[in-house]
């Protein structure tokens, strides 16, 4: 029999971006029927929920006004009047929000430890009494962009959630490790489980290289980087072609001379398939700028999942301390590259393309790693644990 779960819920929601389809897996693996939310934005009310959600309670509590509003764009203007506007929301909205928790007579309080939801949880979690699980996905240090009021606030609270919790979700080995050394905390990683649709053959790197970028644009230094470095490498190897594939909203205009930059735009996944299928390396960018240090050494690339499962050795460009260099550690899945100068990733990139055998271990290791860390029969066992 499966516990009732009450989910506190600052997003992201339920929908087809990473983390929605996290969210929205982990809920339907341990069951819609045992679920009930309490939304922290408006936005919940916009949200796309599929059909089955009709089935799960939920009650909207907004501690913010919605993004398009005027309101908001004049609150992000003037952070301590929105600071204060919070902090009144929070003393009107909390009865309400306790009230539904009790109406739901759920077994377990589950939250994911980012956004508004730290500056409530532990107030619901003494009210409620019961046992309080908990997904980490990013660090609350990524809140940084809050007033420094808020974020002071979050912090403490996260930390003082951490102190109670039953049982423990973190999204990487870096994380896991993390709180294990400092909390004894043995952590349940989590990450978004993908389908093994059929049985994919070994790729061979030949003299035309397919290459393929996927989601948002964040580390946009990176990346230029990374196209220019090919450009000159292509200018120096002119037996070769690569095209490089980027599937993005937002299109890269970096001009280039040899290098064949293609922007897909926002492909749904269908479509991507055939891309996935004729590309030889996964480009993964982690920001180098050192105040993004704490956030690139304990977050998570959900993208790599989906590299990963289509079998495509990886090239991550990141600094040394990130924390997907944990994970290549256990899985070596692909390079590491932990610099932007030209002449350096060129000599990283050489290693996928000339070394027949690293590249054919790079692949048998994203088979290991998708039935280790990325089947579904794994998530559906951590979830498991995690709501024992």
């Amino acid at each position: 029999m499966r516990k009732k779960i009450l989910f506190l819920l600052d997003g992201p929601y339920p929908n087809l971006n990473a983390g929605g389809a996290l969210v929205d897996k982990i809920i339907r693996y341990h069951g819609i029927n045992n679920f009930s939310i309490i939304g922290l934005r408006e936005s919940l009310l916009d949200s796309e929920f599929p059909v089955e959600y009709d089935k799960i309670k939920i009650k909207t509590v907004a501690l913010r006004f919605p993004k398009n509003s005027k309101l908001f764009k004049v609150m992000r203007k003037f952070p301590l009047i929105e600071t204060i506007f919070i902090q009144f929301r929070i003393f009107t909205r909390l009865n309400d929000i306790i009230s539904f928790a009790r109406d739901q007579k759920s077994e377990i309080l589950f939250t994911i430890l980012r956004g508004d939801a730290l500056l409530v949880i532990n107030k619901v979690k003494t009210a409620l009494n019961i046992p309080l699980v908990a997904f980490d996905t990013d660090t609350v240090e990524s809140e940084f962009n809050d007033h420094y009021l808020i974020y002071w606030q979050k912090k403490n609270a996260f930390y003082k959630a951490l102190l109670c919790v039953s049982s423990l979700a973190t999204i990487g080995e870096s994380m896991h490790d993390l709180y294990f050394t400092k909390f004894n905390i043995d952590s349940i990683i989590l990450r978004l489980p993908l389908k093994r649709s059929k049985q994919r053959s070994l790729k061979i790197i030949n003299r035309k290289i397919n290459i393929i970028f996927l989601g948002n644009i964040y580390a946009k230094k990176e990346l230029t980087s990374f196209i220019k470095a090919l450009d000159v490498f292509l200018s120096q190897e002119r037996e070769f072609t690569i095209n490089f594939y980027i599937a993005t909203h937002k299109p890269i205009n970096t001009r280039c001379n040899l290098l064949n930059c293609v922007n897909l735009g926002g492909m749904p996944t269908e479509e991507l398939s055939t891309y996935l299928e004729e590309c030889h390396i996964a480009y993964l960018p982690y920001k180098f700028d050192l105040k993004f240090k704490h956030q690139m050494k304990y977050a998570f690339p959900n993208k790599s999942g989906q590299y990963i499962n289509n079998n495509i050795p990886i090239f991550f460009h990141g600094p040394s301390y990130s924390s997907f260099n944990k994970f290549l550690e256990r899985f070596l899945v692909g390079v590491s590259c932990d610099s932007i100068v030209e002449k350096d990733i060129i000599r990283k990139f050489q290693i996928l393309i000339d070394n027949k055998e690293f590249y054919k271990k790079n692949q048998n290791e994203c088979v290991r790693a998708y039935k280790n860390e990325f089947s579904e029969e794994v998530f559906e066992e951590r979830i498991n644990r995690l709501f024992v």
